[in-house]
């Protein structure tokens, strides 16, 4: 059973924790069921169909709760003056939760480990019933619409493909053998496991270092899925971020002589696609001439997600 959760308006940041204790007290959270839809075809005369996949809608998350009068002390006050003072210090706290809960931004629902956004459908709805309206507390509801339905776990996950990192330390003390500047770890391939319930989206930078990369391109060895540039040439200092999550498909190139940034999606080849960090395990490589193999930094980062969590 979720307890609390946290709330944050990804706009301005705005947080509050809505709980067991005041100003906002928690009475329920309904966080809905996406519709699934299975998808597929058949030839003529075929007995039954075959699968080719799912369609996955939105989520909406509903949630009731109080909000109540906090750090209001009736010393030296009559109970007239005291409940007025309840009574201002509830509709602070509900312009507060207007604000945070607007129309125009979404917000992140966050409890233990996991996280989901949504937008509200709606203004904060409050009672007009007065035994749930009064000088003491008062009832609200809001309701979230999830256009992403999947819940995301913990942080990010990081995998480094191909890097340069440093090994001179001072004080320098050069021993037998020479001293060793820096290491150059390449890796042509490296397993990433994906342990939610569907692919998911990524943030992959390519990152020229020490000398020029051309045309870099990542793929995945078991699917032969991959996303090649072409007529791309990183100076040193230069890098390029792809996005894949559905919906924010991008690459942009970081100009770091001009500080300038630059679509290059123009500069995908045909049949490249904006690979997604598959369920499972599956080996992520990537690919340069050889004479820019040294230059190249490759991290691949993402977030897990998954369609239900523990105590909904």
């Amino acid at each position: 059973m979720i307890k609390t959760v946290t709330i944050t308006n990804k706009q301005t940041y705005e947080q509050i924790e809505i709980g067991a204790k005041a100003p906002f007290v928690l009475d329920s959270i309904d966080w809905g069921s996406a519709s699934v839809e299975q998808t597929s075809y058949r030839v003529p005369f075929q007995i039954g169909e075959f699968k080719t996949g799912e369609v996955v809608g939105t989520r909406q998350v509903s949630i009731v709760g109080y909000v109540v009068a906090d750090d209001v002390t009736g010393v030296g006050k009559s109970w007239k003056q005291y409940y007025e003072d309840c009574e201002k210090k509830i509709e602070e706290n509900k312009l507060l939760l207007d604000k945070l809960f607007s129309i125009y931004y979404n917000v992140s629902i966050e409890t233990g480990e996991y996280r989901i956004e949504g937008v509200p459908t709606t203004a904060v709805k409050y009672s007009t019933n007065e035994e749930d309206n009064n000088e003491v507390f008062c009832m609200f509801s809001v309701v979230l619409k999830c256009f992403n339905p999947m819940f995301v776990k913990g942080g990010t996950k990081q995998t480094q493909l191909a890097t340069t990192s440093g090994k001179l330390h001072f004080p320098l003390i050069i021993k037998q053998g020479g001293v060793v500047f820096g290491e150059i770890i390449k890796r042509r391939s490296v397993p990433i496991l994906n342990s939610g319930d569907s692919d998911a989206g990524c943030m992959i930078t390519i990152f020229a270092d020490g000398g020029i990369v051309k045309d870099p391109k990542i793929y995945i060895i078991q699917t032969e899925e991959f996303l090649e540039f072409k007529d791309v040439t990183l100076q040193p200092g230069d890098y390029i971020t792809i996005t894949t999550e559905t919906g924010k498909e991008n690459a942009i190139w970081h100009d770091a002589s001009e500080t300038k940034e630059i679509n290059v999606i123009g500069h995908l080849t045909n049949d490249s696609k904006f690979i997604k960090i598959k369920k499972g395990t599956y080996d992520y490589a990537y690919s340069v001439d050889e004479q820019y193999m040294s230059n190249v930094d490759v991290k691949i980062e993402f977030e897990e997600q998954y369609f239900n969590i523990r105590g909904m």
